[in-house]
């Protein structure tokens, strides 16, 4: 699921999801596999 899409089935805007994937990154619950535009987000258990 992209961006894009999450940002509009939750009726937020893209910038929130960037904000919110970040936050749990940085709290280590998802990680990012492959590239910027190829890879995709893991969570972590």
């Amino acid at each position: 699921m992209t961006i894009e899409e999450m940002s509009e089935i939750l009726s937020v805007s893209q910038r929130t999801i960037e904000r919110d994937l970040q936050k749990l990154h940085e709290a280590k619950k998802i990680h990012r596999e492959g590239g910027d535009n190829s890879g995709f987000w893991i969570i972590d258990i």
